[in-house]
């Protein structure tokens, strides 16, 4: 790695291209698909959220609307697929602890069903129940948990004092879990006093009333139901309801619709578009460095070859070449210790390559050095007696040189006879040669 990333520091502009093109192409696949995994991907904070619905009353000229009072009781009594229904509406609420100055939150006065049919338990304290909370007027709130660290200051027993509502005292019964935010927005859910949530105008609220038309409503469907079957019975329901009252439900139908497209909405195929497009920017990103790659290696064929001539296998050369890769895109992990382990792992893999390649070296060239010897000898052997040459003598390596003017010594003796080749043996060839 190393030498990878010295070999990259020694081309700091082809490295910055590479690094910058893959940092946008990851970038932008690591942004999109957080918002993918956080509204398409990741399960809802609800229980079996895939029998969970929204229970809408519509015209042919409507997308959606509210319930009346008499309606919805009307669908919780005659219906037979749901196992529990709720009906909420939002609004915005003044919220003021004991001694404190009031501030406005978003919240949703809810019937005692409503986490009956969501299935989230709370975090601190209990939920609503319409078995324990139905019919009794009780002023209770649960909070969610951004609400009760700034209302209640996050007390470490856990309790939260009474609070004021819309200037109305209500006793805090739980806290939800922070991933909690349903409906969208919501930091509190106050219990309806009755049936139906409080209307906003006067006499909305009226049970029999037929014309005002201010909450929505969720259910939960029943196991042993499919979504079809319930859905077959709420027209049946939107049927009865246009006979008996022709005037306030003339040509209106009753719908289910999943809660996770009531929450994702039509956004879905705009995400997945999205998410396929930075998708190819990433594959037009690796192939693009891909591309600078392959011509930087193109270069560097007689460094490669170098190495080989040397003793570099194929496999040293390719982790090298692999290694240059992966240091675009490496970063440091672990901790001090990791890394230590694996410097130390790296310099005894490098040691052990090296003692390799030197032992081959050796090798090639003890072998070379054989077939060198191997060559001269039998080149002796075929060039025959009678082409040998006599050797001359080995001369000294230095003459003697006069002590008077330093030049050399003339040569008395045995070294003034000419140096004369050695007469060739005589080979006595037999009549067959």
């Amino acid at each position: 790695m190393r030498y990878a990333i010295r070999t990259l520091l020694k081309n700091p502009g082809f490295s910055a291209i590479a690094i910058v093109t893959l940092a946008l192409g990851i970038g932008a696949n690591t942004a999109i698909f957080s918002v993918v995994d956080g509204v398409l991907l990741r399960p809802l904070p609800f229980r079996d959220p895939s029998r969970i619905v929204r229970v809408s009353t519509m015209t042919a000229d409507e997308i959606k609307s509210n319930h009346s009072a008499a309606d919805y009781l009307d669908i919780e009594r005659t219906n037979r697929s749901l196992a529990a229904i709720a009906g909420f509406r939002a609004d915005l609420i003044s919220v003021a602890a004991a001694g404190g100055s009031s501030v406005q939150m978003e919240g949703s006065f809810v019937t005692s069903g409503f986490f009956d049919v969501l299935g989230t338990p709370a975090e601190i304290g209990r939920t609503f129940a319409r078995v324990r909370d139905a019919g009794r007027g009780e002023r209770l709130v649960v909070l969610s948990h951004e609400a009760w660290q700034q209302v209640c200051a996050a007390t470490p027993n856990r309790e939260c004092p009474p609070l004021r509502l819309n200037g109305e005292p209500y006793a805090v019964a739980g806290v939800m879990p922070a991933r909690f935010h349903w409906p969208a927005g919501a930091r509190l859910w106050i219990l309806s006093s009755g049936p139906v949530p409080p209307s906003p105008v006067p006499g909305g609220d009226d049970l029999s009333s037929r014309d005002i038309r201010y909450f929505e409503a969720i259910a939960r469907i029943r196991p042993d139901v499919t979504f079809e079957q319930a859905e077959g019975d709420m027209h049946a329901i939107a049927r009865v309801l246009q006979r008996e009252h022709p005037i306030s439900s003339n040509g209106r139908d009753v719908r289910l619709r999943p809660i996770r497209d009531e929450i994702v909405g039509d956004v879905r195929p705009a995400l997945l578009l999205l998410q396929a497009a930075v998708g190819v920017v990433l594959l037009i990103a690796c192939a693009n460095v891909s591309s600078l790659l392959i011509a930087r290696a193109s270069g560097r064929r007689r460094e490669l070859a170098i190495r080989a001539a040397l003793g570099a296998g194929r496999a040293n050369l390719a982790a090298r070449g692999l290694a240059d890769r992966a240091a675009v895109a490496d970063r440091p992990r672990g901790g001090p210790a990791d890394r230590r382990d694996r410097s130390e792992r790296r310099r005894r893999r490098r040691h052990a390559g090296v003692r390799a390649r030197d032992g081959r070296v050796v090798r090639r060239a003890a072998g070379a050095a054989g077939v060198a010897r191997g060559c001269g000898e039998r080149a002796e052997r075929e060039r025959g007696p009678r082409q040998q040459r006599a050797q001359p003598r080995p001369q000294r390596a230095g003459r003697r040189r006069n002590r008077a003017d330093g030049r050399p010594a003339g040569r008395s003796g045995p070294a003034r006879q000419q140096l004369r080749p050695a007469p060739a043996r005589r080979v006595r060839l037999s009549p067959g040669s």
